[in-house]
């Protein structure tokens, strides 16, 4: 029988765990998109302790689910996906379908996961908190891989961490939590630079 419990546990969302992130660089451990949405809501669920625990509950389910189309799109490389605005808002519409076909069966618990995930890096306290979340989440595995002797990752960190210093983040204690991140990585990368 066909519950959303059963649609999680067998159905497509489960190829989470075999859908790798940054297939165009040479890494020395794979990170897979299951993996990369735990550290996004171990991350946003520690700063919104931090900051703003109302919001603890809604930021968890946000940050499992930003990524959760991945199972059905890959992991598109960042450089090419936002390459272009024409570009992006075609993936858009093409994660937006499969979203929706992937979503679909799980029936009015899809429909509110397909709200959150609509609403997972937004204006919103806990959608400010995610996005900055997935940056750090990005920039905590380029690290792991230039602690392993990796450097092949810098500019997606680069990336990242020019990400965040331009990031809108209007929740009071969110920009001083971005910069302290921010400045605890620039000493891990020079600390191993020499």
């Amino acid at each position: 029988m066909s519950t959303p419990v059963n649609e999680v546990l067998f159905g497509n969302i489960g190829r989470l765990k075999d859908t790798f992130r940054y297939s165009a660089q040479p890494v020395i451990i794979r990170e897979n998109v299951a993996e990369h949405s735990f550290w996004t809501a171990m991350i946003g669920i520690t700063i919104a302790y931090e900051i703003n625990e109302d919001v603890v509950g809604n930021v968890a389910v946000k940050a499992i689910l930003h990524d959760i189309e991945e199972c059905m799109t890959g992991d598109l490389v960042r450089d090419m996906k936002y390459a272009d605005p024409e570009f992006r808002e075609a993936v858009a519409k093409v994660e937006s379908v499969f979203i929706g076909k992937l979503l679909s069966p799980l029936g009015t618990t899809g429909t509110k996961m397909l709200n959150q995930w609509g609403d997972a890096k937004d204006r919103s306290a806990a959608g400010q908190i995610v996005r900055l979340s997935d940056a750090l989440s990005v920039i905590s595995y380029c690290t792991k891989e230039m602690e392993l002797g990796n450097t092949n990752l810098v500019d997606i960190k680069d990336t990242c961490m020019d990400l965040i210093a331009g990031m809108e983040l209007t929740q009071v204690g969110l920009r001083s939590v971005a910069y302290e991140a921010l400045d605890e990585t620039k000493d891990r990368w020079s600390a191993n630079a020499r």
